[in-house]
Order: C-alpha cells, then sequence, then structure tokens
C-alpha cells in the first residue's frame, strides 16, 4: 500500500476513500488500490483540499484537526521507519518480491 499511496501522490492524486472495502488482492498476491470516485486530481506541493469526503468511519485522523499547524508534523519517509526495516522497496515496486499471502486455486 505503501507504493502505490506514494505513487498516487507523485502523480498529484489523492484517494480520499481508503478502506478495507477498497484494497483488492490480485491473483498474484500483490494489493491493488481500487475505486477512484472521490479522488481528488492534480495535487502538488503546498495545495491543500477543505472538503470532507469519504466513508466517515475511516476518516485520516489529520482531517479530524482543521489547522494544519496543530497536526503531527511529517519528519521522516515511512519507508525509513523500523517497523519496514526488511522490505527491499525497489523489489517491492517492481512487483519482483514475493507477497505475504499466496493464493491456492485447487
Amino acid at each position: 500500500m505503501v507504493c502505490g499511496i506514494q505513487f498516487l501522490h507523485d502523480h498529484g492524486v489523492v484517494h480520499r476513500d481508503l478502506k478495507p472495502q477498497n484494497i483488492l488482492l490480485s491473483d498474484s498476491g500483490h494489493i491493488k488500490i481500487a475505486d477512484y470516485g472521490l479522488a481528488a486530481i492534480n495535487v502538488f506541493g503546498e495545495d491543500t483540499m477543505n472538503d470532507f469526503l469519504g466513508t466517515k468511519g475511516y476518516t485520516a485522523p489529520e482531517l479530524l484537526c482543521k489547522t494544519p499547524c496543530d497536526r503531527l508534523p511529517i519528519t521522516s519517509s515511512i519507508r525509513s521507519h523500523p517497523f519496514f526495516y526488511s522490505i527491499d522497496w525497489d523489489d517491492v515496486e517492481t512487483g519482483s518480491s514475493c507477497p505475504p499471502f499466496q493464493w491456492d486455486f485447487e
């Protein structure tokens, strides 16, 4: 999901309705992000959005704090977080890594 969300953001797309129902698994076990009906496009740099969209139960915590300066700062890339230390991000992005779930179609 990290690669997918970062790819979208790099291309100016903000999904705005991420929830379990919109995350699909491919037949190879990799995830796919679906349902772009509420997505904002051409959002780059310091652009912001002031509207509330998406499923209420899945609201991002920063959407609950109206004033951006009162939100938690983003100080580093999520990829450098210790939780992800064993992940080879290049392999994930190219699809050459083995996904954690394997389908058994028999």
